[in-house]
């Protein structure tokens, strides 16, 4: 199956603290918008590492694997 999620592209909740994060599920920052620009956050390693679990469809990090839109059939 193909994952359909598209948050490692077009997500990025940033909480009062000033922590990004791509979904409501990964409670991990990316990184901190108090501390880094968008820029270095959005292609900053940890966004990086993210997209590439999903476009090798391996080593999802344990919040994705429970997500309902990590494994999707239908189209978003």
């Amino acid at each position: 199956m193909e994952t359909k999620c598209p948050a490692p592209w077009k997500v990025f909740f940033v909480e009062a603290n000033g922590d990004a994060r791509p979904c409501c599920l990964i409670s991990r920052p990316m990184g901190n918008l108090r501390e880094q620009t968008f820029e270095e956050i959005w292609n900053g390693p940890r966004y990086q590492e993210l997209r590439t679990t999903f476009v090798e469809q391996r080593n999802f990090w344990p919040e994705c694997i429970g997500c309902s839109h990590h494994m999707r059939t239908d189209t978003m």
